[in-house]
């Protein structure tokens, strides 16, 4: 049931891992790790902060972060109060063949990734991309052609 609210908590793919872990082991077993996720992702769908509808007459900014355990995007508008506010969260757990990839193989398939998951709020927007990871920026402004087939 929490997966179908992932949208609106945080970082929900790696809240949700011990969940996921337990369901695809066989015998099936709840322990604490569990349930610390379980109250964790409780607490997330009752609590601030509370997203905000999306303004389309205003720019947005996709935050990304991406590691070789998965992916995490957060949509932000910066509001009349000077605060930014989220409008929608996704995440997702790496796939098998992504776990081998370097850092910025990962940071830039994660935000290919989720352009493409919310290019329903974005398209026709003015949006900025921020990433922790400097590389990305390197390959903005590089000229040529990406330095491997996969960038």
């Amino acid at each position: 049931m929490a997966s179908w609210y992932r949208k609106f908590i945080e970082n929900f793919a790696a809240r949700a891992k011990p969940i996921n872990e337990a369901i695809h082991t066989e015998p099936f077993r709840w322990s604490e790790r569990q349930q610390r996720a379980f109250d964790d992702l409780k607490r997330a769908l009752t609590t601030t902060p509370i997203l905000r509808r999306p303004d389309y007459t205003k720019p947005f900014v996709l935050d990304v972060d991406a590691s070789a355990a998965g992916f995490g995007a957060a949509l932000i508008q910066l509001q009349e109060d000077g605060k930014e506010h989220p409008v929608v969260y996704i995440s997702r757990q790496t796939k098998s063949p992504e776990t081998r990839y370097g850092a910025t193989d990962l940071e830039l398939q994660c935000v290919v990734w989720a352009v493409s998951k919310l290019a329903h709020y974005i398209d026709g927007s003015h949006l900025t991309v921020r990433s922790d990871h400097q590389a990305l920026k390197y390959l903005w402004d590089l000229k040529s052609e990406a330095p491997t087939g996969r960038l």
